[in-house]
């Protein structure tokens, strides 16, 4: 009641329409409801605003409302320190680069946007401790993600109106807005990749095209091994990246199956990683 959100957001959408406000109560972004640095695995960038405002006690805030009424994106905080200001006691009590690392694959892997709180030492600048941090997850993530297994590999499955332009090709096509899609009314599919011959992953990456929404609720990866498909990985959401990790397995065939959707799935990228030895925690 003070502070009348509704007023104080429409004052600043009038100056800036395409300004971004972030509060728990959005209107533009929404805080995750934690400051650790990770989002709920089944993360939905829409949530149901009715009600909603800032300093009041909101429990969906992380995992949002599947079909909600606004579309309002998740941003994960989190500091490298224990506190979100430089103290000298907590110059070994610095996150390590394979933390934030894993806080990465948390936050980023599903879908939302980190921000991530390095504050300054009283010399003004970023304490070494930190910066040696930062270089560790920066080259642990370059490493990872340096070659992607599955770019250009062919691959095989239903495909919307039998056309082309919506082909499981598109999933490894590098194109962002290029996509493998389904016939509407269809809101499960299988695609298959094939690798050529067997290869080492332990990371696998997904994108839906989100300019036409987020659909996936349910979906599920298989590694043919042995003359047989294996499940590897499950989830929920998609959205507009999800990032998994898991163990290394060598393959020469991959599967995703969509297993519910609230529309025909579209999705536009499926990539496979090896993190090297030394990046793996």
């Amino acid at each position: 009641t003070y502070y009348d959100w509704p007023t104080t957001n429409a004052a600043i959408l009038e100056k800036d329409p395409a300004i971004i406000i972030f509060s728990d109560g959005g209107p533009g972004c929404r805080w995750v409801g934690n400051e650790s640095g990770f989002s709920d695995e089944e993360s939905w960038q829409t949530i149901n605003l009715s009600g909603m405002y800032p300093g009041v006690s909101h429990n969906h805030l992380a995992k949002g409302d599947k079909g909600g009424t606004h579309w309002v994106g998740v941003e994960v905080d989190v500091s490298i320190r224990p506190g979100w200001f430089y103290h000298k006691k907590e110059d070994t009590k610095v996150k390590t680069g394979q933390q934030l690392v894993d806080i990465w694959y948390q936050s980023v892997g599903r879908g939302a946007n980190l921000i991530l709180n390095i504050p300054p030492d009283r010399r003004g600048v970023l304490h070494e401790n930190d910066v040696a941090s930062l270089r560790g997850m920066r080259t642990t993530l370059d490493a990872t993600f340096k070659t992607d297994l599955a770019r250009g590999k062919p691959a095989t499955g239903p495909a919307r109106g039998n056309d082309a332009k919506f082909a499981p090709d598109m999933l490894t096509d590098a194109d962002p807005a290029t996509y493998w899609a389904t016939d509407d009314g269809v809101t499960t599919g299988e695609a298959v990749i094939d690798l050529g011959a067997p290869a080492e992953f332990d990371v696998i990456k997904l994108r839906e095209r989100i300019e036409l929404g987020q659909r996936v609720e349910k979906f599920a990866m298989d590694a043919w091994v042995d003359g047989a498909w294996r499940e590897i990985a499950a989830g929920t959401t998609i959205g507009p990246r999800r990032i998994m990790r898991i163990p290394a397995i060598t393959a020469s065939r991959v599967r995703l199956r969509v297993l519910g959707a609230l529309a025909c799935p579209a999705i536009s990228e499926m990539s496979l990683f090896h993190t090297p030895a030394k990046g793996r925690p």
